[in-house]
């Protein structure tokens, strides 16, 4: 594209892909460029570290939709070539790593010695996860650790681990809920030990658990969980379930290139932004023409100020963009075109 005409793109402010895409040479799905992509997540990250830091300093909490997700958009971006503060990054990391080990406030105690990583695990899955693409200090990696023990701890004798917070008034089946949890705490606890953070025998009593679990269920109705399911299944190199479950996927994704939060209902941003999160993971390539359909739709849907519009993830709001599900959208959107544009600079560096 004009690089002229991309500076005045990017001084308007607007998203517009058709003019941000440059046509595929065989006149299929256009390709987003990678300029347009990079665009939309350096618009998305002054959104992101607001609301955030606003959520430490106002709550000092750390929140399973708040700061590990500020720290983890942050980091992706990083690894797909933006300029971040690292130093910025770490205080993140560290904050939230402290705020998970702080002692419940005796008055709210369950029992003596609480600690608040007890009430959030998917908090401390979530710091497991953002490790993948950090550079990790010595002490967050020590932090990991005492994370790791958490969930091993939290595990249920069944496999699963039981949603906490206000997960349990997702606007979806609670059982499919509680399934989505233990895949995600599965695949924290299996990328930890890929990253030689953890040894994997430490862990792989956890994930096999974990794995049996989710084997034995086949009734989940939401994308998310169509998605994880299949990453999951190719992280254990479990390869016709893995097809199969992605097969769901890709037969659940809408005309205009997203996913509905419940597949087949209208297309998602947070919904959308999870599955091409998760196909990405499953190493396929960013220019597969139903992942560009995606990248489209998301980038087509961001708002002025960097932040894209979500209904809530709560049953109670199904019906309409709430702030908490914005933030989670945002958050998310940025980590998976992070991830596509990361795999479309290690494609170019590999052909180098």
């Amino acid at each position: 594209m004009n690089s002229q005409l991309y500076r005045v793109f990017a001084i308007m402010g607007i998203t517009a892909v058709t003019a941000l895409a440059s046509a595929s040479s065989n006149g299929q799905e256009p390709i987003v460029s990678d300029a347009a992509i990079k665009a939309a997540i350096e618009k998305s990250l002054p959104y992101i570290e607001e609301k955030g830091r606003w959520w430490m300093e106002k709550k000092d909490c750390m929140s399973c939709h708040r700061t590990a997700f500020m720290a983890w958009s942050h980091a992706e971006a990083s690894y797909a070539g933006l300029s971040i503060d690292r130093a910025k990054v770490d205080s993140w990391i560290d904050w939230c790593n402290d705020d998970l080990f702080k002692p419940v406030p005796e008055k709210d105690r369950k029992y003596d010695g609480e600690l608040s990583i007890a009430r959030n695990l998917s908090g401390g899955a979530q710091m497991l996860a953002l490790a993948k693409n950090w550079q990790t200090t010595e002490t967050q990696k020590a932090k990991q650790k005492k994370i790791v023990d958490m969930l091993l701890k939290g595990q249920q004798k069944n496999g699963s681990w039981t949603p906490s917070g206000q997960l349990p008034m997702q606007k979806r089946e609670l059982g499919e809920t509680t399934q989505v949890i233990t895949i995600w705490n599965a695949l924290a606890l299996h990328n930890i030990s890929t990253q030689k953070h953890i040894d994997l025998d430490y862990v792989e009593g956890a994930i096999s658990l974990a794995a049996k679990f989710t084997s034995t269920y086949d009734g989940g109705k939401s994308s998310e969980w169509m998605a994880i399911r299949a990453l999951l299944s190719h992280e254990l190199q479990e390869v016709e379930n893995s097809k199969s479950y992605r097969g769901l996927v890709f037969d659940a994704q809408n005309e205009d290139g997203g996913w509905g939060w419940i597949a087949g209902e209208q297309s998602d941003i947070l919904a959308t932004a999870q599955v091409l999160y998760a196909m990405l993971e499953m190493k396929l390539p960013s220019n597969d023409p139903r992942l560009q359909r995606a990248i489209h739709f998301i980038l087509s849907k961001q708002r002025e100020h960097g932040f894209w519009k979500v209904n809530g993830t709560k049953t109670k709001s199904k019906s309409r963009a709430t702030e908490t599900a914005n933030y989670w959208g945002t958050c998310w959107a940025a980590i998976a075109l992070s991830k596509s544009l990361s795999k479309s600079l290690s494609s170019l560096k590999k052909q180098n």
